[in-house]
């Protein structure tokens, strides 16, 4: 199975939204908790539907499945837990809006 999933969300997990858009002709992604940047890199498919996603903040690996959805962990989000993710869309989107506080966000994120 392919990565041809484009725009991929979470529901609201502890006041945080989490979003992942996907650009597979150029095999990279953008990460946004609540609309704010807070991750960007380059994807490649390990085997199956095993996606290794190399970015700028952080390194995951994730296992796509059949509805193209995926689970990943974020230790400062929902508990150390699981987090699901599901396709909303095969559209590409992206958030533009200047925020003062995407800082904030990308400690979210950061590895400890």
């Amino acid at each position: 199975m392919a990565l041809f999933v484009r725009n991929i969300q979470t529901e609201t997990i502890d006041r945080y939204v989490v979003q992942f858009s996907f650009q597979p002709e150029e095999n990279s992604f953008v990460q946004y908790i609540d609309s704010r940047e807070v991750d960007r890199g380059t994807y490649q498919l390990k085997k199956d539907n095993v996606y290794y996603l190399a970015g700028d903040m952080q390194n995951i690996e994730l296992t796509l499945n059949k509805e193209n959805s995926f689970d990943i962990v974020i230790e400062k989000l929902n508990n150390d837990k699981p987090i699901h993710l599901v396709n909303t869309s095969l559209i590409p989107g992206y958030s533009s809006t200047a925020f003062d506080d995407v800082e904030e966000y990308k400690e979210l994120i950061k590895e400890s």
